[in-house]
Parts: C-alpha cells; structure tokens; sequence
C-alpha cells in the first residue's frame, strides 16, 4: 500500500501545524486563518502515528483530499472496489513516526534559511582567525547551490568579514 508523499506531507501538516486557508484582513494587517486537525488527534506519538492518510490505490480521485480523523475515532473505510473507493491507512504503515530534538527556532533572512555558529576566541586576533576558518571551510565543506552567503562577524566591531558564495 503505497502513498504519494506529498499527501502524507499535506496530512502531517494540517494536522500538527495548521494549513492556512485564507487570509483575514483587521485595518492593514493581515493574518492567516488556518485549519488544523483538534487536539485529541494530534496530542501525543501515538495518536500522529494514527492519523489517516489516503492509500495510493484511492489516490486517483481522492487527491488532496483528506478525511481527517484517527484510528481511534475513525476506520479506514471499506467499499465496493473501484476508482473512487477511499481506503485510508494510519501513518504508521507508509512513515516512521518519533519525537525528536530540533531547533528551538528556525531563523531566516530574505525567505532564505539562516544558522548561526557562535563561538569565543582565545589567545589570537579574530581576523585572523576568521579567515582560516573560511580558508579551511572552502577547502573542506562542499556548501550546496541554495548557500547564498557564508559571513562572519565580530560582536565588538560588527564588521562583515565574508562575501558571499562563489
């Protein structure tokens, strides 16, 4: 029982985060209003595990369209074969499902990704420092094509040390 991993990624989404559906406008500030699936479904690892998502042999005419619920409130559904026949399974068959550490946030700058390695150093100049370090990181890190920029800055002086990418 295969799935199409973009409707398991629309599920997990809609599920855990909200999907945003349209915008609200309040004086000149916009806000998304999104739709997510209730707590009880959502609460725990074993209740992601449950959640249903739509089997590749329903996925001809049921593309994109969820019907939400979990093992414990819902069934897959059982009909007569055919084309437009659901048959929903839990998301434990077709992902593996755990709790993992991530980052507290994720920062971003200009819709790009951003990270930030901090560090103190010690017992020599920082320019000089920095330089080996980018010296070493061209030498060693294969950066991929969406890498825009690789910077370093000083706390005390703010300046830029860096150019962007080649």
């Amino acid at each position: 029982m295969a799935s199409r991993v973009a409707d398991i990624q629309d599920v997990i989404e809609t599920a855990l985060g909200g999907k945003a559906i349209t915008m609200t406008v309040e004086g000149r500030e916009r806000f998304p209003v999104r739709v997510r699936y209730n707590r009880q479904s959502r609460q725990d690892e074993e209740d992601v595990k449950n959640l249903l998502v739509s089997s590749a042999s329903s996925m001809g005419q049921q593309r994109g369209r969820m019907n939400g619920g979990t093992m414990a409130t819902a069934r897959p559904l059982a009909v007569a074969p055919g084309p437009a026949a659901p048959l929903q399974i839990p998301l434990a068959m077709v992902a593996d499902v755990k709790i993992v550490e991530g980052p507290a946030m994720i920062k971003s700058e200009n819709g790009m990704l951003r990270n930030y390695v901090q560090l103190n150093v010690r017992d020599r100049d920082i320019v000089g420092f920095v330089e080996e370090a980018q010296r070493i990181v061209a030498q060693k890190v294969k950066l991929p094509k969406e890498c825009t920029s690789l910077g370093a800055a000083s706390s005390s002086t703010r300046s830029v040390l860096a150019e962007r990418c080649s």
